[in-house]
């Protein structure tokens, strides 16, 4: 009897020791993880030059739908906080979104692990430390990089609360779901993700988790309809205004759905769909729940494009969802397969990892941050302007910031040469400018000279960057 119970605590003392090995192995790759992913987040963090957006955000000008407290990104507060405080420097500015990118990586570990498993979760927190469209939210001065974690976790604390009947995680997907709807509406996909779900649930195919029932629904639900009017109802009472700024088509949905699969990564957006159907053929629903967060506000995104302005960063939100299934893809590969063949499992995860290697290197080399070059057209400008020169731009206030003067929009060039104010005007075309401003583009491209070109190309994506000087002919 004695010797039995030596042999009981013995057993119990090796196993609470290989737990604690176990523990310090997990902890210490993941803080392996999680310090590559500071390392890109923070390399070139203050290089890159500010785009519009990016300037708006520093700014202190409101949108005129997102200023109540009820509605006040909570990134753009914490964004100007640290400009007004060590000023506004393209640093200075990124260092909180840099920072969320970093811990959004334990954090959603921690939550998929207990979602799903371990091994998943790992290679989840591989993905996305090197995932380059994460990267580049996480030097911007934006609110997406936010929006995505608070969206992220929203999803993940729905799917734990449903699978494992727990009241408290349904809740907490709310509030996390409100808090994504704070920094912007987009995270109304959530919505139409989870009611799909739910509705596919209904259906003989799948095998109910215990969390489906009345209590949880009309838990979740309520407080959704109750409360959505406050996020919703400034964008319905001012449906006219916001039709006027953001009505116009700028895209079409083959591009919206192109590009944003190739910001995610062709391979793990390929990955997650043979997962999904794998998992689906075996009547599993994890894959299916995640597959329905990845592609729902894709195709939202380009119904979107049809009517009204979109950009693939509208899509942002189903990143978390993509490589969540090319986890769970991989990580089903290590466990099907042999010790013997278990080698050509690394080969899918190395597909996965080169590739966002591959476009990181392009991105700090080759991509300027794969954003338009305002900071280079700004420096021309200063070290060949004269005094009475004139600047005019798509996006005056980027160029206001570099060059620490007054310039103008391309919408007044008529005027300016009605007036006779300038002998000479400077004009820089980027991106926007063709659409915006057609018929002063191609009077720059027609009576000036181009004087110097700052292009960046993208793949498939070009951002123009040419600087026009218009000199009149003396009389």
């Amino acid at each position: 009897m004695v010797q039995h119970l030596i042999n009981a605590r013995s057993i119990r003392r090796i196993q609470s020791i290989s737990s604690d090995n176990a523990f310090v192995k997990e902890v210490t790759l993941l803080a392996l993880i999680t310090l590559v992913g500071a390392l890109l987040r923070f390399y070139k963090l203050g290089e890159w030059s500010f785009w519009g957006d990016e300037v708006f955000t520093i700014g202190a000008k409101e949108d005129g739908f997102n200023f109540s407290i009820w509605r006040r990104s909570l990134a753009t507060d914490l964004i100007r906080w640290a400009t007004q405080v060590y000023g506004a420097t393209e640093w200075n500015a990124r260092i909180i979104p840099a920072l969320i990118g970093i811990i959004s990586i334990p954090i959603l570990y921690f939550l998929i692990k207990r979602a799903i498993n371990r091994p998943a979760a790992l290679i989840f927190a591989i993905y996305l430390a090197l995932s380059t469209w994460h990267l580049y939210w996480s030097q911007n001065a934006r609110f997406y990089i936010l929006l995505l974690l608070f969206y992220s976790c929203g999803l993940v604390a729905f799917y734990i609360g449903l699978e494992e009947d727990r009241p408290a995680w349904i809740v907490a997907s709310l509030i996390l779901f409100g808090m994504a709807a704070r920094e912007r509406l987009l995270a109304v996909f959530s919505f139409p993700t989870i009611l799909c779900y739910l509705l596919l649930l209904m259906t003989p195919f799948f095998e109910k988790p215990r969390g489906l029932r009345w209590r949880n629904m009309i838990l979740f639900f309520s407080p959704i309809i109750l409360v959505g009017g406050i996020f919703v109802a400034p964008y319905l009472g001012n449906l006219r205004e916001w039709m006027h700024g953001f009505g116009r088509i700028n895209s079409n949905p083959a591009w919206i759905v192109t590009s944003t699969s190739f910001y995610i990564s062709l391979p793990v957006i390929c990955l997650g769909t043979f997962a999904t159907i794998h998992s689906i053929l075996k009547k599993e629903r994890t894959a299916l729940y995640f597959f329905l967060g990845g592609v729902i506000p894709l195709l939202g995104t380009a119904v979107l494009a049809t009517f009204h302005y979109a950009a693939n960063r509208y899509a942002f939100v189903s990143l978390s969802s993509w490589l969540i299934l090319a986890a769970l893809a991989s990580r089903e590969l290590f466990s099907r397969l042999g010790a013997q063949a278990r080698f050509l499992s690394l080969g899918v995860v190395a597909v996965v990892v080169v590739g966002f290697l591959g476009d990181d290197f392009l991105y700090y080399n080759y991509h300027n941050g794969n954003r338009p070059n305002w900071k280079a057209a700004a420096s021309f400008i200063q070290s060949h302007e004269l005094p009475g020169d004139m600047i005019l731009c798509s996006e005056p206030d980027v160029l206001n910031y570099y060059l620490e003067e007054a310039t103008f929009s391309l919408q007044t060039l008529k005027r300016v040469l009605v007036s006779g104010r300038a002998d000479r005007i400077w004009l820089v075309v980027d991106l926007n400018a063709p659409e915006l401003f057609p018929e002063q583009v191609d009077w720059a491209r027609a009576n000036a000279t181009q004087v110097a070109n700052y292009d960046v190309q993208v793949h498939a994506r070009l951002f123009p960057m040419e600087v026009y000087l218009y000199e009149p002919v003396p009389r």
